[in-house]
């Protein structure tokens, strides 16, 4: 892992890809951090439970798939923290401070772009997973290049509930600008998830659950939606009384900051780091 979020750079300032495996999967020395299905929320001053754990990991189920890790795009810089912060400082100034309790904001050290969900349950999956993702190095290489990695937010907007005539954000978040880095991201992705079900990892019928489509016409595994998380919204009656659309339009677009992505992680869920961030069972250096 980068000590603080800020890896050295090689001194010759060259493009450098580097990948290494956790293998300390199930490590619970004395730091907190490091304990499974524990981690401190400093703004609700509590440990998050095994028993909320639970009950997310049965939310993510579905109809049975239990998804214990993730492939990621670690977005904790300090640059992607201010810029994440602006938007939702940007929310919430739009509306009445009493309906600000129906939010519960995305944590600024967990912060990431999802590319899709995995179900490694054991050890065996989980070492397949990791050599394959090692396997695929030089691809992503190739598909990356020699220059840096960048993306861009374009616009706030939301997934939604749906009842009675009236749209409630479930979760409102930032999209990601298209351009072609977004495009080298799909490659990468199908790469990666096109062997994941070659070798028996991932069950073609589960691909939705995972947030991933498979676009007939290219014939490629894609997520569904790039997306950073800012809020997940408890639906409630008070909300009812707000335009969200209109809200939304009217978040203006402060940040202009290209953000350079500096790894991929395959992630572990409620594992997390010294850093706050999830653990890595494999990560993979862009820089």
């Amino acid at each position: 892992m980068e000590s603080n979020n800020n890896p050295q750079q090689p001194q010759d300032n060259k493009p450098r890809h580097h990948f290494r495996r956790n293998v300390e999967e199930n490590k619970t020395d004395s730091n907190p951090t490091e304990k499974p299905y524990r981690r401190y929320n400093k703004e609700k001053g509590q440990d998050e439970s095994e028993k909320a754990h639970q009950g997310r990991t049965r939310e993510m189920r579905g109809t049975g798939v239990n998804f214990t890790h993730f492939f990621s795009l670690p977005l904790n810089t300090v640059e992607f923290k201010l810029s994440a912060q602006s938007y939702m400082d940007q929310v919430l100034g739009q509306m009445s401070p009493n309906l600000h309790k129906h939010f519960d904001k995305q944590g600024l050290d967990t912060i990431h772009i999802t590319l899709s969900m995995l179900s490694l349950e054991d050890d065996k999956l989980k070492q397949l997973a990791m050599a394959i993702f090692k396997e695929k190095e030089a691809e992503i290489i190739k598909i990356i290049g020699s220059d840096p990695f960048h993306i861009a937010f374009d616009h706030v907007s939301a997934f939604w509930y749906r009842e009675s005539g009236n749209k409630i954000p479930r979760v409102i978040y930032i999209s990601l600008k298209k351009d072609q880095n977004t495009e080298k991201l799909n490659q990468i992705c199908n790469l990666l998830i096109t062997e994941m079900i070659a070798n028996g990892i991932v069950n073609t019928k589960d691909l939705g659950k995972m947030c991933v489509e498979h676009n007939k016409e290219t014939n490629m595994y894609t997520p569904q939606n790039y997306h950073v998380t800012l809020f997940r919204v408890k639906n409630h009656e008070d909300l009812h009384q707000v335009n969200f659309q209109e809200l939304f339009q009217k978040c203006q677009q402060t940040d202009t900051v290209v953000h350079h992505v500096k790894r991929i992680d395959i992630s572990t869920r409620y594992f997390y780091d010294s850093d706050g961030f999830y653990r890595p069972l494999s990560t993979f250096l862009l820089v």
